[in-house]
């Protein structure tokens, strides 16, 4: 399998929407970052604050990207080919998360090295961001994964992705609402219930929200890991029975 891992991150790495989602990534983060870019809510931020804030175009870019590079393996073929050649479809489909979290940890350093070279300093507080959206965005993936190897259809995972989102950014409205009233530093089940989305666990590292909704690193960190367990053990039970016609 691990050829055929080196195999998808090869593929991932020439994708032009991949490739162009890189530049993205250090042309909006550097602007950003260097106030070139005025936005009234971001005013008088400093370059930490406006960085970390600006790492959710990851959420979004690969709620799109995922589904259409997933989808690219039924609609060419390759899934089919890949298992004519002898791989089995539980090997196709963890080699392809793997890839795809590879892509993901990529985009993340390259976001982390370009928002420091634009004039934000390393600190706790920065390093934990980034330990943070590796593991949340691993398990954004993970569920993407889920979906786009399950559904066969591009179009179905995309709007599946899509609805996730907005889901997922009204879930931590009404849980900003909800954990006003939870004191700060103390444990509660609506901290894990808002960090479940990958986007509640990236607002509660930035500045827009109320500290009493992030429960710390360690426990993010577990959520996370919990959800591509999850996620993953849904998407290749009894994988390797299902027709890919």
């Amino acid at each position: 399998m691990i050829n055929l891992y080196k195999a998808n991150v090869a593929r991932l790495f020439k994708n032009a929407f991949f490739q162009i989602g890189l530049i993205i990534a250090v042309v909006v983060t550097f602007l950003f970052t260097r106030d070139k870019v005025p936005v009234f809510f971001l005013t008088g931020r400093s370059a930490n604050d406006i960085m970390t804030f600006v790492s959710c175009a990851m959420i979004f870019f690969f709620g799109i990207f995922a589904p259409l590079y997933l989808g690219a393996e039924y609609a060419d073929g390759t899934f089919r080919n890949k298992l004519i050649v002898g791989y089995t479809q539980l090997q196709v489909y963890v080699a392809n998360l793997l890839a795809l979290i590879t892509g993901e940890i990529t985009m993340i350093l390259v976001w982390f090295v370009t928002g420091i070279i634009a004039g934000a300093e390393v600190n706790s507080a920065l390093i934990t961001a980034l330990v943070v959206e590796i593991f949340a965005f691993a398990a954004w993936l993970a569920f993407l994964t889920f979906v786009g190897l399950r559904c066969k259809k591009t179009m179905s995972s995309v709007i599946w992705a899509m609805a996730i989102m907005f889901l997922s950014f009204n879930w931590i409205t009404l849980g900003n609402a909800l954990m006003m009233n939870v004191k700060e530093g103390e444990f509660s089940i609506g901290q894990i219930l808002y960090n479940i989305p990958a986007m509640g666990q990236w607002v509660s590292e930035t500045v827009f929200c109320d500290p009493q909704v992030n429960p710390g690193l360690i426990i993010k960190i577990l959520i996370s890991l919990c959800i591509i367990g999850i996620t993953t053990a849904m998407g290749v039970s009894g994988i390797n029975k299902r027709d890919v016609n």
